[in-house]
């Protein structure tokens, strides 16, 4: 899927959520959401705001890969996580403690110096230390 394709596709799944918002109890409140999300999601997406802070984490495998966050102070929080040539952009989720983030089957959760990182349909979590800077 080119760049451009995928820009359109996932333009058109968030026209998709924001019209369903006819269907939640608070309309206004869900549309109001959705606005704020996408926007937070461009801005990290095409780098509008500049990260407040990045890191690189070695996942295992054969061969190792790396995964790279990019963190925005965007509202909400978002993170852009890079893994296997692929960026995701998440949203800040509730955390006891830690970092958590998550967008559709995605998430990326850092505590103490390790990410847990669900990559999209993938069934399992992998763990993945930081790197030295």
């Amino acid at each position: 899927m080119t760049s451009t394709s995928f820009q359109q596709s996932t333009q058109r799944d968030w026209i998709k959520g924001r019209n369903d918002c006819w269907k939640d109890v608070d309309a206004t409140a869900c549309v109001t959401k959705n606005y704020r999300q996408r926007i937070a999601e461009l801005q990290a997406s095409f780098r509008l705001v500049a990260p407040v802070g990045s890191a690189r984490y070695a996942c295992p495998g054969a061969p190792p890969a790396e995964a790279s966050a990019d963190f925005f102070a965007t509202d909400p929080p978002t993170v852009a996580v890079t893994y296997l040539g692929a960026t995701q952009v998440m949203f800040a989720l509730p955390s006891g403690s830690g970092a958590r983030y998550g967008s559709g089957n995605s998430q990326f959760w850092e505590h103490q110096g390790t990410a847990m990182i669900r990559w999209k349909a993938a069934k399992r979590e992998i763990s993945c230390p930081k790197r030295s800077p």
